[in-house]
């Protein structure tokens, strides 16, 4: 995608690209669901990510430099709260894209 769209582009643009080429692929996936943050009774916020591929991966995606690093816990949050347990992170910057793989284990937490 960053090769076809170039380097720089607003984050929407890279989401709507990478939509546009699950369902090319013929991909299942479902965009933004979003689960709920409370605070006790009391909802504050919500945790969403760009796409859930067949209810079973979290896609996110983000163009800051620090990508990984600022949006990493709430992935984790979103994996916490809906049962999904495995997400990717494509963090796109200047020069390439890093993607992460985060593994959220109920267990281990």
């Amino acid at each position: 995608m960053q090769n076809r769209l170039g380097s720089g582009q607003k984050e929407a643009r890279y989401v709507r690209a990478f939509g546009g080429e699950l369902v090319q692929a013929g991909v299942s996936f479902r965009r933004g669901p979003s689960y709920p943050i409370l605070y006790g009774e009391r909802k504050v916020g919500s945790y969403k990510v760009d796409f859930l591929i067949d209810d079973k991966l979290a896609v996110d995606i983000k163009i800051a430099q620090d990508a990984y690093e600022r949006f990493f816990p709430l992935v984790l949050g979103y994996l916490k709260h809906s049962g999904v347990r495995l997400a990717l992170m494509a963090c796109f910057r200047d020069d390439r894209v890093y993607i992460k793989r985060i593994i959220y284990s109920p267990d281990e937490a």
